[in-house]
């Protein structure tokens, strides 16, 4: 590492620091390497596998995901909105340390019979707002 000399005082640069990271899952590379996700954005990517899992998907660990796809096929109410919210809000919670949600924001889709997420959070090092926007459709 290079020292500066500025006015007489001494420094080293500072070092952009790599808090956590995660690799890439969409597995898009014209290589076949696997890409590094490094800090907010490997936290994004958490939250989006987080909400899009539904309970009992994954092995060893049933209890793990969000489960809300199966309030897609609910009349859209102001009550079935709040459910999907605390839902949202409790499966982050439990499952992703590194983020704290600021808002979560519902938008009903009747026509397309899907749900728009728009997911605010912070980072737990980072005091700038990040922003998730999911479309969640029914499958079936």
């Amino acid at each position: 590492m290079a020292i500066i000399q500025k006015k007489d005082i001494y420094f080293t640069p500072k070092k952009t620091v790599e808090k956590y990271s995660d690799f890439a899952t969409d597995f898009v590379s014209d290589a076949g390497d696997v890409f590094k996700l490094k800090n907010d954005d490997s936290v994004i990517q958490s939250i989006r596998n987080i909400v899009l899992t539904n309970r009992g998907e994954r092995m060893m660990n049933p209890e793990f995901g969000c489960d809300i796809r199966s309030l897609l096929f609910e009349n859209f109410s102001p009550g079935v909105e709040q459910v999907i919210k605390n839902t949202v809000i409790e499966a982050i919670d439990a499952y992703e340390p590194r983020a704290k949600i600021i808002d979560v924001r519902i938008v009903a889709l009747p026509d397309n019979n899907s749900v728009s997420l728009s997911l605010i959070f912070k980072t737990i090092n980072n005091n700038n707002p990040r922003f998730i926007d999911l479309i969640l459709t029914r499958v079936r």
